[in-house]
This record gives structure tokens, C-alpha cells and sequence, in this order.
């Protein structure tokens, strides 16, 4: 809804070009019924947890708001026509074209989950994605189970989140993966993007980077905040996550800045653009 959003907006000359840009770098997110009722009680049987998660996930979001301001796109596009007002229309024209308009997104999104869905069920019973994700888990010392789904809860997320719940036992690495699986979105949640923000002239790219980032960043944020939110916790470990956090900042910020002077020019969106 972010993305379509942002496009309408920007199609109805409401908002412009950079604000667009810009606000997709914060604003296509997981809605609070999904991380409350679904997460948080029904997986985790804890609707405590979730508004925690939910916590962490807005603070994450807010953070990437905050850096978006250091982005400066290096040129403007063509200017789009602007599409008719819904204003001008008459009642029945409007209603018909916003029906038509919402089914046509649902059945879009819907095709995007059920595709990835089957992706992962397909990898999750493959024996040859199990080895890998054994072999990579032994090589760098991680536990595999945790490799294999974190990996296919990056395909798509709701589906993910349920599995890595099911697998894993409820402490704080289990919530900030969570936590960042949820801020991703999944690539399942960038080709639905893309999907709305055909003939936008909108680039998924800086979409794409702000997602990895605001993921990361909602993964430190988890092991910052969840020693405050449980006090049973200790709080002597928090200290290396703070400085992760101002690194990332930073780090974030710079990128930023390389990105605004990386001059390419703009064509329309795509999934590689």
C-alpha cells in the first residue's frame, strides 16, 4: 500500500517526484494486525511480544524516515501527465474504477504470495537447499536450522514468519530475526511493489536498499529494546549493540550520499531498476 500509494500521489500531482522516491524508502510496511494478532498471538502466544515487535518495527521505519532526508536524487525525470481527479468523476464511474482497481491489486498480490509459498515448500523439502544450509550453517559455525529458515522466510515473509517460530524456541535471536524478516518484507513483498509502481518512472532500487537496511536495523534494534521491555533480561550486553547501531547509522547515512551522487539516468521502473 506504500508503493501504490506513493504512486497515486505522485500521478495526481499531490506529491513530487523526489518526495515519492523517497517516501518508499519508509513507507511500504507490515501492518500492526499482521505483527500483533498473527505473530504475536497466535505464534508466539504472547500479544505482549507483539506489540514489541511492533514497536521495533515503527522504530526501524522512523530511523530510515529520519535518513532519507541525507538522499538527494541527481536528476528528475520526465514529468508524468497527471492521471483525471476521482473528484471529476461521477459517483458511479468512480466506484466502478476503485472496485475494478482493488480487485485488480488482490488478485496481483495474491498470485505473488501463492507463487512464492510454493517456492519455499518446494526448497524446504529439497534435499539438496537441506545440505546446503547444513553445509553453510557447519562452515561459519551457525546452528543450520536457523540458515535454512531465515533463507526461506526472505522469500516470503508471512509464511516465513510461521515457520521460524515453529522451529526455533521463543528468545530474543528468535524476535530480531522475526523482526527483521518483518521489516524486509520478503522478495515476494518487492515483486508486488514493482508490480504497482509500473509506469511510474519510481525506482525499486533505492526501495530495495532501504529494505536491507531497515531490516538490519530493525535486527539490532531488538537485542537494544527487548532487555528494556523485559526487565527480567540482563542489561549488561546492550552496550556493543549500541555501537553497532550508531556504525550502521552512519554507514547508512554515507550510502546515502554515494547514491545521490551516483548519476544514472532514470528509466522506468523494473525489477533491476
Amino acid at each position: 500500500m506504500g508503493a501504490k500509494l506513493a504512486k497515486n500521489l505522485l500521478e495526481e500531482g499531490e506529491m513530487t517526484y523526489d518526495e515519492a522516491q523517497k517516501s518508499l524508502c519508509y513507507s511500504c510496511n507490515c501492518g500492526p494486525l499482521f505483527i500483533i494478532g498473527t505473530v504475536g498471538t497466535l505464534m508466539l502466544q504472547d500479544t505482549n511480544i507483539g506489540y514489541f515487535l511492533l514497536l521495533v518495527h515503527i522504530s526501524s521505519a522512523f530511523i530510515m524516515l529520519l535518513l532519507s532526508r541525507f538522499y538527494t536524487l541527481p536528476q528528475s525525470p520526465t514529468p508524468l501527465l497527471h492521471t483525471t481527479r476521482t473528484s471529476s468523476l461521477s459517483f458511479s464511474t468512480a466506484f466502478t474504477s476503485a472496485v475494478q482497481n482493488g480487485m485488480d491489486t488482490i488478485v496481483y498480490v495474491g498470485g505473488y504470495i501463492i507463487f512464492f509459498s510454493v517456492i519455499s515448500n518446494l526448497l524446504a523439502h529439497s534435499e539438496l537447499y537441506t545440505s546446503l544450509t547444513q553445509f553453510i550453517g557447519n562452515f561459519f559455525g551457525v546452528n543450520p536450522t536457523l540458515i535454512h529458515s531465515f533463507l526461506l522466510s526472505s522469500l516470503e515473509f508471512s509464511s516465513g514468519s510461521a515457520r521460524l517460530t515453529s522451529l526455533l524456541p521463543v528468545n530474543t535471536t528468535l524476535l530480531a530475526l522475526l523482526s527483521a524478516v518483518i521489516a524486509f518484507g520478503g522478495f515476494c513483498v518487492c515483486f508486488q511493489s514493482q508490480h504497482v509502481l509500473q509506469g511510474s518512472n519510481l525506482s525499486l532500487k533505492p526501495y530495495m536498499y532501504s529494505k536491507l537496511l531497515q531490516s538490519l536495523l530493525a535486527y539490532i534494534l531488538t537485542f537494544i529494546l527487548y532487555p528494556l521491555w523485559n526487565p527480567s533480561l540482563a542489561l549488561g550486553f546492550t552496550l556493543k549493540w549500541y555501537i553497532l547501531l550508531v556504525m550502521v547509522l552512519v554507514f547508512t547515512a554515507f550510502l546515502f550520499k554515494m547514491l545521490s551522487s551516483h548519476k544514472v539516468p532514470l528509466k522506468p521502473a523494473s525489477i533491476l531498476s
